[in-house]
């Protein structure tokens, strides 16, 4: 580094107000490391000097250096943010497979030069062999690897666990390890806490080791015991969890893309007989839509809908060359909303979702093989324009067939799909 480089990084170690973002070659791209291991000192100190208050934004390909300077690391994949975690639970237990890859590549004793025992080739080979995150127990076909992918949601958890002698949670994974589940997607609505539902999402991941991806759903937002929060607070804490879609894109491989968040609705699927001031009050004679009281955003309901399509829409739009699944929690097809719904469900049916999600995936039906939902507690599925939509919910236990049994019905709701099997959907209708 030259005088007035150095100059240049002292002068941004003194200023408490700026933010110091400094690139960092990888240790076997740089023959010379001196400039940055001075840097690396200089960032650190400033790091721990509570004086100087500063934010450091250190980008590196070195992840051994990252590991040390690091309190949070973001790793990108195709210009994307695809994980988020504390360094410490990053290098410990990463869930993107990309991510998995880097660390599986990271040489585990420095080298250099001709005698380097990890050459660019043979790291490039390790990370396409680690591209997966797929258990030694996944099975093989002619055709290659076969990805087991497991759908639940709705399962609430606090309402459901006093009334079972096995906790939800405890089926859930019980369930997945017999079936062979290599990807978990659960669709929101664990329970009406968003600190018991993250809680609950890194118990089952940290169980089961596999990726499980997560929306939320409304009951997830709701603030019973906080009024003072709004959902998007809620929203906000539940992002902690990696696999909250809401971060960002998932890649299964090169081909494969999972996508999706909460979305919202829009009273498309309600009764055409009530108009929107009447959908706007969200109660009908003595019962009230209670994500009126507990799940309150800073915008109209609409709007919030409107939000989150648009969000999909641009997330799909980037996606048009991979084959993509898409998983909120509300329903994005009238097929899945209360049929044959009088007074009462004729209005309620309009806080399920939106026909907007559905048109959405319809638009981009060449790329989206599955769409994923929830929220309405039935078990249903339908293929729509080449697309396969499926609806796997626990629901509660005055809904189940067998009351308090949590492992049987927890069972028979985990719908389990062969990726593979997604480019013939024709005989996946039931």
């Amino acid at each position: 580094m030259s005088g007035k480089r150095k100059r240049r990084i002292q002068d941004r170690l003194i200023s408490p107000a700026r933010a110091i973002n400094i690139g960092c070659n990888t240790a076997g791209r740089n023959k010379n490391n001196g400039w940055r291991n001075h840097a690396n000192r200089k960032i650190a100190k400033a790091r721990t000097a509570a004086a100087l208050r500063a934010a450091t934004l250190f980008v590196s390909h070195d992840l051994n250096v990252v590991q040390y300077m690091s309190d949070r690391v973001a790793f990108m994949y195709l210009g994307t943010l695809v994980e988020l975690a504390p360094a410490e639970t990053m290098f410990r237990g990463a869930v993107h497979p990309y991510t998995r890859a880097l660390l599986l590549a990271i040489p585990s004793v420095p080298e250099s030069g001709a005698n380097a025992s990890c050459s660019a080739a043979r790291c490039r080979a390790r990370l396409i062999r680690h591209r997966h995150p797929i258990r030694p127990s996944l099975q093989e076909n002619e055709e290659g690897t076969v990805l087991n992918i497991g759908i639940l949601s709705d399962l609430h958890i606090d309402t459901n666990n006093p009334g079972c002698s096995v906790s939800v949670e405890d089926a859930l994974c019980e369930a997945a390890l017999a079936q062979k589940i290599d990807l978990l997607l659960i669709g929101g609505d664990i329970s009406n806490n968003s600190a018991m539902t993250l809680k609950t999402l890194r118990y089952i991941r940290e169980r089961l080791s596999i990726p499980c991806l997560f929306v939320p759903g409304n009951h997830d937002l709701w603030n019973i015991h906080n009024p003072e929060r709004t959902a998007w607070d809620s929203y906000r804490e539940l992002q902690a969890f990696e696999g909250n879609l809401a971060n960002g894109v998932y890649m299964i491989n090169e081909e494969w893309a999972v996508v999706g968040d909460i979305g919202w609705y829009d009273y498309s699927f309600g009764a055409d007989r009530y108009t929107k001031e009447e959908f706007d009050r969200m109660s009908l004679g003595e019962r009230t839509w209670q994500d009126s009281l507990f799940a309150l955003w800073d915008r109209p309901t609409t709007e919030v809908c409107d939000y989150f399509v648009q969000k999909l829409d641009e997330q799909l739009s980037a996606l048009r060359d991979k084959k993509v699944i898409v998983m909120t929690h509300v329903l994005p097809h009238r097929y899945f909303t209360v049929p044959n719904a009088g007074e009462v469900w004729g209005y309620f049916n309009a806080f399920l979702g939106s026909e907007q999600y559905g048109k959405l995936i319809e638009s981009y039906a060449s790329s989206v093989k599955l769409a994923v939902c929830g929220h309405v507690h039935y078990r249903k599925r339908q293929t729509f324009g080449g697309t396969l939509y499926v609806c796997s919910c626990l629901g509660y236990t005055r809904e189940w067939s067998n009351p308090g049994d949590a492992r049987t019905e927890v069972a028979k709701a985990l719908s389990v799909i062969e990726l593979a099997s997604l480019e013939d959907r024709s005989t996946l209708n039931s």
